[in-house]
């Protein structure tokens, strides 16, 4: 019996993973008008709002007092969300 509850359970599980791993593949990219030429050399992306520096050629980890804090710095730095991130000395958003 506890064989076929701990089935059922996991097959739930799966189920819920599954319909979401399909959702997240399912979303079209967002439009954007504002992309230009990348940097001739390596370069650094810098967000002016934390001071966080990703030098080219170097792992960095982000650790803050809370996961959303770092998450926002990611979302600015990979322009998820408008910001003020430089890469390479250009502005690095995305057009509206």
């Amino acid at each position: 019996m506890a064989f076929w509850v701990e089935s059922g359970y996991q097959l739930s599980r799966g189920v819920v993973a599954a319909r979401r791993v399909v959702r997240f593949l399912r979303l079209a990219p967002l439009e954007d008008t504002g992309t230009r030429d990348a940097p001739a050399e390596p370069s650094v992306l810098h967000d002016p709002e934390s001071g966080v520096r990703v030098l080219p050629g170097r792992l960095t980890a982000l650790a803050g007092a809370s996961p959303a804090d770092t998450a926002t710095v990611i979302d600015r730095l990979g322009r998820y969300t408008p910001s003020t991130a430089t890469w390479g000395g250009f502005r690095w958003t995305r057009s509206r």
